[in-house]
């Protein structure tokens, strides 16, 4: 499985007040329950720095899985440089992509999982990715459970007041909570 993944909006939160990629370590966390996952960085931040760079960021335990980047082509959305990536590698299975820029992507885009910008990968999106990943129907309850015995750090909660509203594959096994 391979995952496109942008950081801002979903590692970081935006506006970023609590630090840096504050959600890097629950996303090591899942590339660690799955070693063969395989992860190309396709956030903005690929046209101004070095994949080794990026690629640093992460821990050394997973730095192997960091596997390349999109191509930035101009004038074109996220979604046509994911796919040109998918062409160019010849990858034939299924992928996900981590972002929170509706916008750059067709209404109900399979793949896309769609964070929240203000709260990044939170209960509702890590729970898509785990049973996305898994083939399973997890709820947020095994979200929580998870934490408490500590194989996830605490994700954020997101109250219905502050959810906006998401573009969802119609096949989404799991629901947003009202």
């Amino acid at each position: 499985m391979r995952i496109y993944l942008n950081f801002d909006g979903v590692l970081n939160c935006v506006p970023n007040i609590r630090g840096p990629f504050e959600h890097l370590e629950t996303f090591e966390l899942v590339m660690r329950m799955h070693p063969r996952l395989e992860v190309v960085i396709s956030s903005s931040y690929r046209e101004i720095l070095p994949f080794d760079v990026m690629r640093s960021w992460f821990s050394r335990d997973t730095q192997h899985q960091i596997i390349g980047i999109t191509p930035v082509l101009p004038d074109s959305k996220r979604v046509d440089e994911i796919r040109a990536h998918v062409k160019a590698t010849n990858y034939r299975r299924r992928f996900i992509v981590l972002d929170d820029a509706a916008s750059q992507f067709p209404r109900n885009y399979g793949p896309l999982i769609l964070c929240q910008t203000a709260h990044g990968l939170g209960e509702l999106e890590l729970t898509e990715l785990l049973n996305r990943l898994s083939n399973k129907n997890l709820k947020l309850e095994d979200i929580d459970k998870l934490v408490y015995t500590g194989l996830l750090p605490p994700v954020p909660r997101s109250s219905p007041s502050e959810t906006k509203p998401r573009m969802w594959p119609k096949n989404r096994s799991v629901k947003p909570v009202n």
